[in-house]
């Protein structure tokens, strides 16, 4: 177990995003209140000229210093067990991740950055389902040297802070997207081609989903704010984890106590993407989007300074991430 250093040792103040001034940041704000929010919107919400919020806003999701993505909790879709699978491959897998990548229920995938760790989050319908996935397809792979397994029991998904400050913390049942409870929402068909195409692209407009589903666009609006209003989906805008510049990783916590409060502090902390509680001897895990190493070694320091973490272990990510969105 790793000994951290005295809790009240002074640390360096925060690092916040690069090339970011006050136009993006408002911005930036008024999409993380709407993530779906059009270019006039913005430009209301901001009080800024419609052309420089469309000339700002396309160079933020250029430079992949945005991307506004819908989480959908699987359980609504039919497949309440999510699990980790974190695997040891082979020298010679520059091609194990995008096999992996088009299995259905695999979710996301992190190649980490020594090129022989994969992190892949899967979901199933049941508990047998997962085995299947994990012996009759996983373990087929003739690169995996091992492989482990641990249940992701809840997950919550705070708003991105890039300013680089620790905010107040904020009440997790706002930031809960994943309950671990069987959903009992009814969908049908046209909402669950909605929520394929949210899922695809968050900000794809009124106006296709009216004609992919041949509803009207004021019917398709009305089952949009109903899928967000009952928090059948969740909109967020932060980095575009595939961005060139951006790195993601994942700290694996060991802890004692109380693990509410611990979720607590992480969520009040900048450059938080994920936050993960699960099976297994590190049962909370927080993800990261840092733009620089500064970053990196600040969230890594915020993390060991939590009371009741007894020791991190990092898995930092190659710049390509794999999100396949494939529930």
């Amino acid at each position: 177990m790793s000994e951290w250093p005295d809790r009240d040792t002074a640390r360096p103040g925060p690092t916040p995003w690069p090339d970011l001034d006050e136009t993006d940041h408002r911005i930036i704000a008024a999409l993380q209140r709407d993530g779906r929010a059009s270019i006039a919107k913005l430009a209301r919400d901001t009080a800024l000229p419609p052309a420089r919020v469309k000339a700002r806003y396309e160079r933020l999701v250029e430079r992949g210093l945005i991307r506004t993505v819908a989480l959908i909790d699987p359980s609504i879709l039919g497949r309440p067990v999510v699990a980790h699978i974190e695997i040891a491959a082979e020298r010679g897998n520059s091609d194990l991740a995008t096999r992996l990548a088009q299995v259905p229920g695999v979710a996301w995938i992190g190649v980490a950055d020594d090129y022989e760790r994969l992190l892949v989050q899967v979901s199933t319908s049941s508990n047998a389902g997962l085995v299947d996935l994990v012996n009759g397809v996983v373990r087929s792979e003739p690169e995996i040297a091992s492989l482990s397994t641990s249940i992701v029991l809840r997950s919550w998904s705070p708003v991105f802070a890039f300013t680089g400050a620790r905010r107040d913390e904020p009440p997790l049942d706002e930031l809960l997207w994943r309950t671990g409870d069987q959903s009992d929402r009814a969908l049908d068909d046209v909402d669950r081609m909605l929520l394929a195409m949210l899922e695809r692209d968050a900000r794809v407009s009124l106006t296709a989903m009216s004609a992919a589903s041949g509803l009207s666009v004021p019917a398709t609006r009305q089952r949009v704010m109903r899928l967000t209003g009952d928090h059948t989906i969740q909109i967020r805008t932060r980095p575009d984890a595939r961005a060139p510049g951006v790195t993601a990783v994942r700290l694996l916590m060991e802890t004692k106590g109380d693990s509410t409060s611990i979720v607590r502090s992480l969520a009040g902390m900048p450059n938080v993407n994920f936050i993960s509680e699960s099976t297994g001897h590190r049962p909370l895990s927080v993800e990261l989007l840092c733009a620089n190493e500064a970053q990196i070694g600040e969230g890594f320091d915020a993390v060991s300074h939590i009371a009741g973490v007894r020791s991190a272990h990092m898995m930092r990510f190659r710049t390509a991430l794999f999100q396949t969105g494939n529930w």
